[in-house]
């Protein structure tokens, strides 16, 4: 669903799964801005390498709430 610049993405799944990662997905620039300085901070970070496509960053705040991070798509 969509509502003027931010988009939600629902998965819906006829039974309950084991292995899930509920998150929130932002499309932001220089993505890896955002992840070094987390890094810096001690905030525990990911980064899944895509190929032929920009890297993927993850960020969990100390709550353990879980953030995708993707570079902004150039239309």
């Amino acid at each position: 669903m969509a509502k003027d610049d931010v988009e939600l993405e629902i998965f819906l799944y006829p039974k309950k799964r084991k292995k899930i990662f509920p998150h929130l997905c932002m499309e932001y620039p220089d993505c890896s801005v955002i992840y070094s300085r987390a890094k810096k901070r001690c905030y525990q970070t990911k980064v899944k390498i895509n190929s032929g496509r920009s890297d993927t960053y993850f960020v969990w705040d100390k709550s353990g709430n879980m953030f995708e991070l993707k570079e902004i798509k150039n239309n």
